[in-house]
């Protein structure tokens, strides 16, 4: 699945009219990583480009080393 297939999908769910606001979850299942292995673990962070006007609340599962750093309110 590439980048324009997922934009052309979601283009087409947003044309139809809902009597509700509208949301879209993505869910991402990463198969096959041991993430005991350094080469092998997850880090990456996407910032959005607008507000949502709501207290974002966010859960990290760090190692003990960034504990310090994931507590600092603008660490994203």
């Amino acid at each position: 699945m590439d980048k324009e297939t997922v934009k052309k999908a979601i283009e087409e769910l947003k044309k139809s009219k809902r009597n509700f606001k509208q949301t879209f979850d993505l869910i991402f299942v990463l198969k096959n990583l041991n993430l005991k292995k350094p080469e092998e673990q997850v880090d990456f962070f996407q910032l959005m480009h607008f507000a949502t006007g709501k207290k974002i609340k966010v859960c990290g599962l760090v190692g003990s080393e960034l504990i310090g750093q994931a507590k600092e309110p603008d660490c994203f």
